[in-house]
């Protein structure tokens, strides 16, 4: 969860993410990655409503128990999956930055590292597929809220 945080963002729901190995959001369990892989795959490809517990452990090539013991409802593997690709943005800023000169300066360098992280993940898509299914499940919706309450 400390991505979240990182990142300004809190996770404004019931569901409590879990990991199997690592605890704090980003697979180290490569049972975890490769199902935390499919299940991005699919929620991409397939949508959030025609995904399940079957067809990712079908894709991942594990068991629908060990999908289970990941990720006990589909919910929570989708905050997993958002949380993950939250890290691959997270891991681009800088710990040190450079000198700045000015707000402008400051604003383009943090709009530049935003979408350069932007393009090595699947957040933009996930905020699409949240929005898309939003009617279906307003959940999906609140993985994507600022601490504010306010969406991105």
């Amino acid at each position: 969860m400390a991505v979240w945080h990182a990142l300004g963002m809190t996770l404004d729901s019931d569901t409590t993410p879990r990991t199997g190995v690592s605890g704090h959001g980003v697979a180290e369990d490569p049972v975890e990655q490769r199902i935390l892989d499919a299940a991005l795959h699919l929620f991409l490809t397939q949508g959030y409503s025609a995904t399940n517990g079957d067809n990712i452990s079908a894709a991942a090539g594990v068991s629908v128990d060990m999908i289970n013991r990941y990720f006990p409802t589909k919910e929570t593997a989708f905050c997993m999956v958002v949380d993950r690709e939250s890290a691959t943005i997270a891991a681009q800023i800088p710990s040190s930055w450079p000198t700045i000169h000015s707000a402008l300066d400051a604003a383009r360098l943090g709009v530049k590292i935003y979408v350069g992280a932007l393009s090595k993940c699947a957040i933009p898509e996930l905020i699409l597929l949240a929005h898309r299914e939003r009617r279906k499940h307003p959940n999906l919706m609140n993985f994507f809220r600022t601490p504010d309450g306010e969406h991105q």
